[in-house]
């Protein structure tokens, strides 16, 4: 299957490698989501995932980096023993999986734009600048008619909910997550507080 699908990285935007390394965290966060609805015993996890991630991927890594970047840095209430480890890796894969189904995004839209009748694969800038047009196109259509239907519009512009923000969101949730990569990168000065299990090594290994 994953070989069907990065066949889409002929000649690609990310290259066979990193488009099947995408695609399985992709699949992998399907798979998450598909369980949370089975022990949820409902749909709303796999429409509220798929809708955020997929359809609203830009606004998705923008508040995920936003977040990161005003607690300067992942943040939890006191966790003992490995726990908080599970706490960090779930957060670094949540605001990866959004730059990464972005960047699949742009790979399909890439692939679509070179078979077109008036292109051809061989115009790679154009094809690459066009397609992250159509992406930002696209997004901010997605973001603007979402959060007017949710009713989340209080302006025009000016204000965090207004039309122009929704608008140019797309390019500036590329700013926040460069923004974000300090915080992604330090040692988190959480982890030091965390509570480790004491190991006797000589009561678990016995030297004969």
């Amino acid at each position: 299957m994953i070989k069907n699908l990065s066949s889409i990285g002929n000649k690609s935007l990310l290259g066979d490698f990193f488009t099947k390394i995408v695609i399985i965290i992709i699949l992998l966060f399907l798979a998450q989501i598909v369980v949370s609805s089975i022990q949820q015993q409902s749909l709303e996890p796999v429409i509220r995932g798929i809708g955020e991630k997929f359809f609203l991927s830009t606004q998705s890594l923008s508040i995920e980096a936003n977040t990161l970047i005003n607690n300067k840095g992942i943040t939890f209430t006191k966790i003992s023993d490995f726990s908080a480890l599970f706490v960090v890796g779930k957060s670094l894969l949540s605001i990866f999986e959004s730059f990464l189904i972005i960047l699949f995004w742009l790979q399909i839209i890439y692939y679509i734009v070179g078979v077109l009748p008036f292109s051809t694969r061989d115009k790679v800038f154009r094809n690459v600048v066009l397609s992250i047009l159509i992406f930002i196109f696209f997004q901010s259509l997605f973001i603007l008619s979402v959060n007017s239907i949710n009713k989340n519009v209080d302006c025009f512009a000016g204000c965090q909910k207004s039309i122009t923000n929704y608008l140019v969101m797309p390019i500036k949730c590329f700013i926040d997550f460069s923004k974000s990569i300090p915080y992604l990168l330090k040692p988190i000065e959480n982890l030091t507080n965390i509570t480790l299990p004491n190991i006797n090594l000589n009561q678990t290994i016995k030297i004969i």
